[in-house]
């Protein structure tokens, strides 16, 4: 449940965080597109780390 929720929240802050950040810098269009999928991108990464990392903290799983 808790990762259900970080794959929900974490990347919706980042894209409103970049939403805002554009509007308050007036960025053209395209920053506003390839920023959002670069952040994007980045938290999905944050989000595949976190699940890694409990996969490893479960009992009897084998670290790589």
């Amino acid at each position: 449940m808790g990762v259900a929720l970080e794959v929900i929240i974490i990347p919706t802050l980042l894209i409103v965080t970049v939403v805002i950040l554009s509007v308050v810098a007036d960025f053209t269009v395209m920053g506003v597109v390839v920023g959002s999928l670069v952040v994007t991108l980045l938290a999905f990464g944050v989000v595949t780390l976190l699940r890694k990392e409990r996969e490893w903290e479960a009992p009897g799983a084998r670290r790589p």
